[in-house]
């Protein structure tokens, strides 16, 4: 009895956890990180079966909040917007999880993004096409764009609001998300993994990941090149949808050697005999990150720094055994 109940406990716990992240708006990509514990402590059907579960409480949630707001046939992309983050994001930790037998862990990652990203640009396509239901989506989004700087406005934000023309506002942020879409969702994605794995360790139930032991492959390289070349070309050409797949895995790699350049930057320090926490390296990088002028510099110079490690060695395996105890 007492075995048949901890088989059921813990899933029934982490489901209960992620629906409860999941109504914290600012917050709610978090919810997957009970799913990633339960993954990495249990076996792969309680895990399915709790995403699964998971996944049916968000559609449900969402049909009955969006049918309370009157939904219409029209507001179906508005509708799939919306729940574009939350799916892939459990899609994700599907992914990598099932995948734990057939690929190592970096390239499940990577795997992760496939199905978010195709979606992703669809969308973008739908979203800037001619149907009715496209026309109806930008309207409306236009309209709660203008009564959001309204609010800003009336909260006395105006003197610096009014120095902007209302539609290119609108224009700026719509086109740094059709650009940054994919990124921001593999920052959400690693930082739940990494979050799912530390909290296991603490408690003694998985491994810690070793930020200082993270690499990226070379092979990675020609993809990034390829992407950062797509986005060179947008400057003298109109790419359309390509110039835009060019931003989003050029920025999504890019992401994956500036950590490669903070865990150079780590283990450079603690071979020097300087002890830095990872605490205090994320804290300093969200500090740099926030300087202004400094934070362009952080974010070409840090991933230009990782990339340089297919060429200069910066760490030798020998030494990085003799420090691996202080991560």
């Amino acid at each position: 009895m007492k075995l048949e109940r901890e088989l059921w406990l813990e899933p029934l716990l982490a489901i209960i956890a992620s629906v409860i992240i999941y109504q914290f708006n600012m917050l709610f990509f978090v919810f997957t990180v009970p799913l990633h514990m339960l993954a990495l402590r249990k076996d792969l059907r309680s895990f399915l079966t709790a995403a699964g579960i998971v996944l049916a409480f968000i559609l449900l949630q969402e049909t009955v909040r969006n049918l309370g707001f009157g939904l219409s046939r029209q507001d179906i992309l508005i509708v799939a917007i919306g729940l574009y983050g939350p799916i892939f994001l459990l899609f994700a930790a599907v992914w990598f999880h099932s995948l734990q037998a057939y690929m190592d862990r970096f390239y499940r990652f990577i795997g992760s993004w496939i199905l978010p990203a195709l979606t992703g640009f669809t969308l973008i396509m739908i979203y800037e096409g001619d149907s009715q239901t496209a026309i109806y989506t930008r309207e409306l989004i236009e309209e709660q764009f203008s009564l959001l700087l309204q609010v800003g406005q009336e909260i006395g934000y105006g003197d610096v609001l009014n120095t902007f023309n209302p539609e290119f506002l609108y224009t700026f942020v719509l086109e740094v998300i059709k650009r940054g879409f994919l990124p921001s969702l593999v920052i959400q994605m690693g930082l739940c993994l990494y979050l799912g794995y530390q909290i296991n360790a603490k408690i003694g139930k998985t491994e810690k990941v070793q930020v200082i032991r993270f690499k990226v492959p070379e092979t990675i390289l020609w993809p990034f090149l390829i992407a950062w070349t797509l986005v060179l070309m947008t400057s003298f050409l109109e790419l359309g949808i390509l110039g835009i797949i060019g931003w989003n895995i050029g920025l999504s790699l890019a992401v994956l050697y500036f950590l490669q350049g903070i865990s150079i930057f780590i283990f450079q320090m603690r071979t020097k005999g300087v002890g830095m926490k990872n605490r205090s390296v994320v804290l300093w990088t969200i500090i740099l990150l926030l300087l202004p002028g400094i934070n362009i510099l952080a974010m070409v110079g840090i991933p230009l720094f990782g990339i340089s490690e297919i060429w200069i060695h910066y760490r030798d395996v020998n030494k990085e055994k003799l420090h691996e105890n202080n991560s």
